[in-house]
């Protein structure tokens, strides 16, 4: 299955700035859920998968917020092989990555959603297409029910204005949080792909779609960027101030207080590994955490003291746990 979804992706690929953008959608997602375990991972690169992906995302995807986000999705999904790293790093996806994540920040920073028209009736600011078609259903005597289900439909597709809205704030963001999750996933354990994100002004790109405006309330992009940061400078502390020289200090706790249940971990282990100070201010972890460095960390190094029936839970030993004192 993954050869011959990556050979129907690369046949769609050839179409350059003709390709169908929504077929493209359809097999980079059904590449990813394919690619379930590290062989069809490797399999899929090896078939051509992550290069054709590569390739949509440096140019024809990026005029579909749906299409980017799916193709990220499967970079990401691929990252998870160590095989599959070193070749991200190889065919220059850092740089392909980066410049989606950039491109749907600004998109979505600047995208209007529509709205209808103040204190007016609600059908006065659908489009003329939409009410000539209610209008038409309702002299043709079509159930009410019926009526009001193709409404809900259209509405979900084109909004009020009747243009798309694929390209909404949301869809830009839901890409931008792909994107940087996929470039998380590649950093995750392997110094060379951090030091190539310094090269490529990546920490910069982050950062940014991390505090803007539209970025800051989108819980997605917040974790994935919080994952990104904890990952290139864990093994690679040479990185810290270049990450620092950054705004991401003050957005990784602006993180945690305005998403704590989504970024309450990852932006407090973001904030240790950068260096900084107070990082596990309003966090109150209490069990033991695998970091991305490979290194358990208990709650007293983390700097809090543990939750010792939260202890005695996880260990399986209920109310029967003997105290540490015993």
């Amino acid at each position: 299955a993954a050869t011959a979804l990556c050979a129907a992706l690369a046949r769609e690929a050839e179409a350059g700035d003709d390709v169908d953008l929504r077929l493209a959608q359809q097999l980079a997602a059904a590449t990813r859920h394919v690619a379930v375990n590290d062989d069809i991972c490797r399999e899929t690169a090896e078939r051509g998968g992550l290069t054709t992906t590569l390739r949509l995302l440096r140019g024809p995807v990026t005029g579909s917020a749906r299409a980017t986000k799916a193709c990220a999705q499967l970079v990401r999904q691929l990252a998870g092989s160590d095989h599959v790293k070193g070749l991200i790093l190889k065919h220059d996806g850092i740089a392909a990555l980066a410049h989606c994540a950039r491109v749907f920040a600004e998109r979505a920073a600047t995208a209007q959603a529509p709205t209808p028209k103040e204190n007016g009736d609600a059908n006065v600011a659908l489009s003329p297409v939409m009410r000539s078609m209610l209008e038409s259903g309702s002299k043709a005597g079509l159930p009410k029910s019926i009526q009001e289900k193709f409404q809900e439909k259209f509405l979900q597709i084109y909004g009020r204005t009747g243009e798309d809205v694929s390209e909404s704030p949301s869809s830009c963001l839901a890409a931008t949080e792909q994107c940087v999750g996929a470039l998380a996933a590649t950093c995750l354990k392997n110094p060379e792909a951090a030091t190539a994100c310094a090269s490529e002004n990546v920490f910069e790109i982050v950062a940014e779609a991390m505090s803007s405006d539209v970025g800051v309330a989108h819980a997605g992009v917040q974790r994935q960027a919080c994952m990104f940061f904890r990952n290139a400078v864990v093994r690679n502390p040479e990185l810290r101030s270049v990450a620092l020289a950054t705004s991401a200090e003050a957005s990784l706790r602006l993180a945690k207080r305005n998403h704590p249940r989504h970024c309450g971990d990852v932006a407090s282990a973001a904030l240790r590994d950068l260096g900084c100070d107070n990082y596990n201010e309003g966090y109150n972890p209490t069990t033991a955490v695998m970091g991305a460095d490979g290194v358990v960390r208990t709650p007293e190094e983390l700097g809090e003291e543990p939750d010792l029936g939260a202890v005695r839970a996880i260990a399986g030993y209920g109310s029967q746990m003997p105290s540490l004192a015993e």
